[in-house]
């Protein structure tokens, strides 16, 4: 196995599990370059009401802000199942907390679809997108880039490791997950401070404001001086001129989703230490080993909560056999405070990876915070990209993919792109 870049292993990727050279070249030169289609449909009834929309170069949690926003909303009564990169085109359903279809004039945003529904959607409930990306400026072109992706796909076959790709950690800043460890093993004010501050390789106004932040600058001196258009710094910095201190309440004022999300992405980096030591110590990811935990394929059923079958010394055959049918997928830990421990070498790495950051599982009820608290779960190792097709078109490599919820495209084009700036994803 390769060993990957620095930017990756910052938030837990530690190799390439394909030997060959890739591609190099970048996404998203233009939106249009990444297209995402999620697949699913809302439940159908009455009470509430469904909207398709299609929209461009928008960041989710923003998007769904702005919509709470232009509708008198509260928080909550706007959901989606999936959330999505921004510099991308993106079709998906949003619920809606109405009976009537309301109307939307919010640029680069077009409703395709309504209808009434019988409740909002979930987090998750989704099963999956339907990717088709465009691969740009690589090392070599035509036939030979095609036939470069194609060879590296057929020597990973059904080793697929699922990382948490990029955009679970931020680019230019990536600190989700350093945000979501200070919540749970520091409090709300190391958390804030990080958030607003860590400039990355941000530039401009937005680049001095964080600096002043991260020097401790007056919070009224930071608000003047961070750009309009980022509304969640501006949000928090408002309370805290308004409330000296206050760092929990500054947390709250910010969508509930994407107060999860700093704790979610810390979980994330854990998982994908996990799964990166696993595959150090030369476990398999689509075969079981005694002590793994199994999630059939009906704990990916929505709602209720996954169930997960211990591997034993005696059923180590019969679930080989199940999983080589694709019966079922070997998982690995998401921690929190009810996430299972496997057991074996699976669950020693997953008892050494919390002991390493310092945790436990109650580490996770979040003292003063709850509403960031988490009981983690557990989450397949093994990615199964989906009708992986590749072909050159006039604009570069166009590469089509399914995947189920969660798991990410990103993760299949770094094996194919291997590329050393975390800019190019």
């Amino acid at each position: 196995m390769l060993e990957s870049f620095d930017f990756e292993k910052h938030f837990g990727v530690k190799c390439f599990v394909s030997e060959q050279d890739g591609l190099g070249g970048k996404l998203r030169s233009l939106p249009e370059d990444f297209v995402v289609e999620e697949q699913g449909e809302p439940k159908p009834g009455d009470g509430y009401t469904a909207l398709r929309i299609r929209y461009r170069n928008w960041e989710s949690h923003s998007l769904r802000l702005r919509i709470q926003r232009d509708l008198g909303l509260r928080e909550g009564d706007i959901t989606v199942a999936g959330t999505k990169d921004k510099r991308a085109v993106v079709t998906q359903w949003i619920t809606v907390r109405r009976r009537t279809p309301p109307t939307l004039h919010i640029p680069d945003v077009e409703v395709l679809e309504n209808r009434p529904c019988s409740s909002l959607l979930r987090a998750g409930e989704h099963d999956g997108n339907n990717f088709r990306i465009r691969i740009k400026q690589m090392e070599m072109e035509g036939e030979e880039a095609v036939q470069r992706a194609r060879d590296i796909a057929a020597a990973i076959g059904t080793g697929w490791p699922n990382y948490f790709g990029i955009q679970r950690f931020g680019a230019f800043r990536p600190i989700t997950h350093v945000v979501g460890k200070e919540l749970v093993c520091s409090g709300a004010e190391k958390a804030v401070k990080i958030y607003l501050g860590s400039p990355g390789i941000t530039t401009g106004q937005e680049k001095e404001a964080r600096q002043m932040a991260e020097e401790g600058a007056a919070w009224q001196d930071v608000m003047e001086a961070m750009p309009r258009h980022l509304n969640f710094e501006n949000i928090m910095l408002r309370h805290l001129c308004e409330r000296e201190g206050d760092y929990e309440g500054a947390l709250l004022r910010l969508p509930r989703p994407l107060l999860l999300l700093f704790v979610h992405s810390y979980q994330s980096y854990m998982f994908n230490r996990i799964l990166s030591r696993r595959l150090e110590m030369g476990l398999p990811l689509d075969r079981p080993v005694e002590g793994d935990l199994i999630q059939p394929p009906s704990a990916r059923i929505q709602g209720g909560r996954p169930r997960f079958v211990p591997v034993t010394g005696s059923s180590l055959l019969a679930v080989s056999k199940a999983l080589a049918r694709g019966k079922g997928r070997v998982t690995a830990s998401l921690p929190g405070t009810e996430a299972p421990f496997a057991e074996g070498e699976q669950g020693e790495i997953e008892r050494k990876i919390l002991d390493e950051e310092g945790l436990t599982k109650d580490s996770f009820h979040i003292q003063g915070l709850r509403e960031a608290s988490s009981r983690g779960t557990r989450r397949p190792i093994l990615l199964v990209p989906h009708g992986l097709n590749m072909e050159w078109d006039d604009g570069g490599l166009l590469v089509r993919v399914d995947l189920l919820s969660g798991e990410y495209a990103t993760t299949v084009l770094r094996e194919i792109m291997k590329s050393p700036n975390p800019l190019a994803y």
